[in-house]
């Protein structure tokens, strides 16, 4: 079980240096202004090898005090998303993503 966790973590680090890294990402931007990301503290994302890509993408990474989820705007929607799903008789997956996808839209475009 250990073993399947470790795995699954090295593919999210790879996911996530590898959209770090795509070449049009980081040209677009890059042409305009110095690049920043406000993350989280999450494994992948203070892992030796993305603090190394960004520092070679000229990429400043920016971390977020831990438990901070009262300045992570995106906390609020997970808040409100799932308070929303909770009243709610779910009967299969298909219906729960269905809601999610509902309930997440509603939320990320009324707070934008």
């Amino acid at each position: 079980m250990k073993e399947k966790k470790k795995q699954s973590e090295k593919s999210n680090l790879h996911n996530f240096v590898s959209n770090l890294t795509k070449e049009d990402w980081v040209k677009n931007f890059k042409e305009e202004k110095r690049i920043v990301i406000v993350l989280d503290n999450a494994k992948i994302h203070r892992a030796i090898l993305t603090k190394k890509v960004a520092k070679i993408l000229n990429i400043k990474l920016v971390f977020l005090e831990k438990y901070s989820s009262d300045i992570n705007p995106i906390e609020r929607v997970w808040y409100s998303v799932k308070h929303k799903l909770s009243t709610k008789y779910i009967e299969n997956d298909t219906y729960l993503k269905e809601l999610f996808r509902h309930y997440f839209h509603i939320y990320t475009t009324k707070n934008s």
